[in-house]
């Protein structure tokens, strides 16, 4: 008996139904039921696999006297499968393959206080018993039609029993009735079979009369083929008679049967298409509404040398469906022997039905049924969960996948053919080449990629701004930022198509009014060229690319938008495109890769209808640390903010070529900037700079495209390379346009928290006294630095932003994003004017630091979790009464502490033991992630400050892939995605 069969899907009636045994293939000792007064008795015998006669049962009763052992005969029971059979002298019953019902009316199961239940296998035999009970009250002993949801007394009914060979048999029909036609036997091959069909007045066949939970087979004539054990319901109403026929040598014998009503449920299967064609059918099941699997049945007579093939197609009205159709039994959709294969397609809301089409090549005959059941088996039984508790499943959702994005109902993955495929509800959009792409560079990857929802076309004049558009962004490693839904004009409020892409630019703010908001500059290599000091930098000397970063537009190419400009002007804030020291666009540069994902786990995107944020990882080559917003899909970003770099720089800038000139000594002095970085003592610094007492500069020297720099001091080996530079100017000279206002009149260690004009250099070592000079790569402008940025984690209200490495570069920081009404957007232009520094939360040596992730609860403490792939974050000796100095813990895994006590890890929670690093950590729809960097990962859907609750497997991420409505996905490095539920 199968899976699928009518008894294990339907009820009999509303009575709750036991369940004795369940598929089993031994039983060591009886069974007992115990029954009730004023109920009657129902067992359901289901036998799958071996032959008939291979298991028996006998019943033996005890009285109301207390005394067990009385036989309980088949005068006792009614019995709905005639193959049952009974040898009264041992009192056992032989049960058939399938189902058999044993019905015990209520005036009898009165007599009895218990009826216990005797198995025997016979040796050997592959079957398997499943075994169920219920008691049901007023079950007469005069009733026959025991499979009927309300069993009723039947008086005299039609009744008889057919025998078929190659002769045709016809049976009149007495009647509008309903009948039940159980086939005995009958011969089952390729060309040796038996069937029958129902004649209408006229002569008129109609196969629609014909109700059955059998896989309908029908022949070339349209006649059903029948196995032994089959049972069909007919709808008699006008119909005049049957017609049973055996082809070939095929031979049978039918029982046909009068009965009131026909029993079955809405679980009916619809045939599909039979044909024996080498051009091939096809067929349609269309979806009921109340289907969550489709259950396809292919059965396949095939000659030798002959195949069969299929292929199903679940679709919807706007095209094809990307959803899993899952082989049961027999593998494949091409078979070369005779037999059944089940196929199951899991339902997707927007599955209107399933295409089906077979072809024969060779002799043989195809024949398709599909049935849709309301379980949503394709989760459990059909695939086995990799992970399953009772508060979370984890299951493989798609193999073979580099990179793989979600964000509600929209899907991209980039499959292994280098494809990016598009999805939204289930259903496939489209697909393109990664290298199609415009401006796609060769041996370019994704760095990051997700959807990203927007106004499109921006905020209206009434402010109103919720979201209408979702618009697919992506970010290379050597620099390219693409988003799709091409802009068709310059103000973006018409898009072309899903699968147009264009290229995107980020925007780094310049100025307002006459006031510099950032340092940020063109750089020119004329003085004449610079026109405006608030948005040109005389900085002669370097590569010829870099002047050519903000000459042309990117993008924009056959779309009619124009193109991203040099320069975008944007609520009185006027903007500079953003160049990163490597080929943007169109450019032939080959640098350092800026963009990578950041923390490895955590989500390329912090999604807020209002703003989305997004930290790159530029891993060692830190030049650029910046946090970039966007609120119009990734189309153009703005940088929020860039971290400030210092000694664990290991990337340089370009080297300077500065034209020649007279220089005379003393001319020029050179300072170091360093950080008065937060601490236990000072929180919060009056200044946030320190400007070390000049030294002169003795002598400039330009040759083989290199500027070397001689000091009249010693600064120590490697000293003058821990940060930035910056030269004070003493007397007019040649070289003058190096100098910074912020050393005017400084001679001796000098805080502040100007940056003056913003001229920064950096430096490579050369001797104590001596140095290259070098453009300077990093922000000059923030209070704080990082080495690079780790994570982000979207809350409540904004987005925590963390970076590494460890005291002084590990800060833990807050963007606000406070705008919940649809009348309110969020104004990214003017960011930097609202909030010219990051909001620091951290502070000390000891505070939570150099985080992989970081969430802010909005509670009665404000509460927080964090992680850190930092070992040792000082937590203070264990203590022990009596002993002092013992030895500290480490600092892996998730703590939970108080925002007031951030700057001090001791006083956090463990909630998350783990001894390995972390990668990233993310809260979802209610389930947490804690990628571990070298064996495992952790998963917790009830309460992350619950350690019993997390749950460790061993899967090492790739990527975290982020969230649906209710699930949440990761790609595992073996190329597979998984996704997570909440039960």
């Amino acid at each position: 008996m199968g899976i699928f069969d009518s008894g294990f899907i339907k009820a009999i009636n509303a009575t709750k139904r036991s369940v004795l045994l369940d598929k089993v293939s031994s039983v060591s000792s009886a069974l007992t039921i115990t029954l009730e007064p004023d109920k009657g008795l129902v067992l359901e015998v289901g036998v799958d696999g071996g032959a008939n006669g291979d298991i028996t049962l006998s019943f033996t009763g005890k009285d109301l006297k207390g005394t067990p052992g009385f036989f309980i005969t088949n005068s006792s029971w009614l019995i709905d499968n005639p193959s049952v059979t009974y040898n009264a002298s041992t009192n056992k019953f032989s049960l058939p393959a399938g189902i058999s019902r044993f019905v015990m009316a209520t005036n009898i199961a009165n007599q009895w206080q218990t009826v216990s239940i005797s198995v025997t296998f016979a040796g050997a035999t592959s079957a398997k018993l499943s075994l169920f009970e219920r008691k049901v009250a007023d079950i007469l002993s005069s009733t026959v039609e025991i499979t009927n949801p309300i069993l009723t007394t039947v008086t005299s009914r039609e009744k008889y029993t057919v025998s078929v060979d190659s002769n045709s048999v016809t049976r009149t029909l007495g009647g509008n009735k309903n009948y039940k036609i159980t086939c005995l036997s009958a011969t089952d091959t390729v060309d040796n079979y038996v069937s029958f069909i129902p004649r209408l007045a006229g002569g008129v066949f109609d196969l629609a009369r014909i109700i059955s939970n059998n896989t309908s087979r029908i022949d070339a004539s349209s006649y059903v083929k029948v196995r032994s054990g089959e049972v069909y319901y007919l709808k008699g109403f006008s119909v005049q008679d049957i017609i049973f026929r055996g082809v070939g040598t095929g031979v049978g014998s039918f029982i046909v049967e009068e009965i009131d009503v026909i029993p079955l449920d809405g679980n009916k299967y619809t045939s599909i298409l039979n044909t024996s064609n080498a051009v091939g059918v096809s067929g349609i099941y269309t979806r009921k509404e109340t289907d969550k699997t489709v259950i396809i049945v292919v059965d396949t007579y095939l000659a030798s040398g002959s195949q069969s093939a299929i292929v199903i197609t679940p679709r919807a009205s706007t095209g094809i469906i990307e959803t899993d159709v899952i082989p049961l039994g027999r593998t494949g959709f091409t078979q070369t022997t005779s037999g059944r294969s089940i196929y199951a397609v899991r339902v997707v809301d927007l599955l209107d039905n399933v295409h089906i089409a077979g072809i024969v090549t060779g002799t043989g005959r195809l024949h398709v049924n599909a049935i849709g059941i309301d379980k949503s088996i394709a989760d459990t039984i059909l695939k086995a969960p990799f992970y399953e508790d009772k508060d979370i499943v984890v299951s493989e959702y798609k193999k073979s996948i580099s990179y793989f994005t979600r964000f509600e109902n929209w899907e991209a993955y980039i499959d292994a053919y280098t494809q990016l495929n598009i999805e939204k509800d289930g259903v496939s959009l489209g697909k393109l080449a990664l290298t199609s792409l415009p401006g796609w560079k060769s041996g370019d990857i994704i760095g990051a990629m997700g959807f990203i929802p927007y106004m499109q076309g921006g905020p209206l004049s009434s402010g109103y701004s919720r979201e209408t558009s979702t618009r697919l962004c992506i970010f290379t490693r050597d620099g390219n930022i693409y988003h799709n839904y091409a802009a068709a004009d310059a103000d973006d409020k018409t898009v072309h198509g899903v699968l147009d892409f264009d290229l995107g630019a980020i925007y780094y703010p310049a100025y307002t009014g006459t006031t510099a908001l950032t340092s940020e500059r063109i750089p020119k290599s004329s003085l004449a060229e610079v026109t405006n000091e608030l948005l040109h930098r005389y900085e002669p000397g370097l590569p010829s690319w870099n002047y050519l970063q903000h000459t042309d537009n990117i993008g924009g190419t056959g779309y009619g938008n124009g193109g991203l400009p040099p320069v975008l002007t944007k609520n009185d804030v006027v903007h500079i495109r953003y160049a990163p020291a490597q080929p943007y666009g169109t450019n032939t540069q080959s640098s350092s890769n800026p963009y990578a994902l950041g923390g490895h786990l955590s989500s390329a995107f912090s999604t807020h209808p209002k703003m989305t944020v997004f930290t790159p990882y530029v891993g060692v080559n830190a030049k650029r640390n910046i946090v970039l917003g966007t609120t119009d899909g990734g189309r153009t970003w703005c940088v929020l903010h860039e971290f400030g770099i210092g000694q664990m720089m290991s990337g340089w800038g370009n080297s300077l070529n500065l034209p020649s000139g007279s220089y005379s000594s003393g001319a020029l002095s050179v300072s170091i900037r360093e950080y008065n970085h937060p601490s236990e003592a000072d929180k919060e610094p009056a200044n946030a700079f320190k400007y070390k007492s000049p030294v002169a500069v003795t002598s400039i020297s330009t040759s083989g495209g290199k500027t070397i720099i001689t000091t009249s001091g010693d600064y120590g080996s490697g000293g003058i390379t821990k940060g930035y530079i910056a030269f004070k100017k003493n007397s007019p000279g040649d070289y003058d346009y190096l100098a910074n206002t912020v050393l005017d009149g400084v001679s001796t260690d000098t805080d502040t928290n100007s940056v003056g004009n913003g001229r920064f250099y950096a430096a490579r070592y050369i001797a104590n006294n001596q140095f290259e000079l070098l453009q300077c790569m990093g922000g000059v402008d923030e209070k704080i630095k990082a080495h690079h940025v780790h994570s982000s984690n979207l809350i409540k209200d904004g987005v925590i932003v963390a970076t590494g490495e460890q005291y002084p570069d590990g800060w833990i920081c807050y963007i606000p994003i406070h705008q919940i009404d649809d009348f309110e957007s969020y104004d990214i232009w003017k960011h930097k004017i609202n909030h010219p520094y990051i909001i620091r939360l951290n502070s000390t040596q000891h505070s939570c630091q150099r985080a992989v992730g970081c969430i802010l609860n909005d509670d009665a403490d404000q509460s927080f979790y964090f992680s850190s792939d930092e070992a040792h974050i000082d937590r203070g000796d264990v203590t022990i009464s009596g002993r002092t100095s013992l030895f500290k813990r480490n600092s892996a895994g998730i703590f939970k502490g108080r925002l007031s006590e951030i700057d001090d890890l001791s006083k956090a929670v463990c909630v998350l033991e783990t001894n390995e690093s972390s990668l990233g950590f993310e809260r979802q729809n209610g389930i947490s992630i804690f990628v571990g960097m070298s064996r495992c990962t952790y998963l917790n859907a009830s309460d992350a400050e619950d350690k019993k609750r997390w749950v460790k497997l061993k899967l090492l991420i790739r990527k975290y892939g982020g969230a649906s409505d209710k699930s949440i996905f990761f790609t595992s490095t073996d190329g597979i995605v998984y996704k997570v539920d909440k039960k």
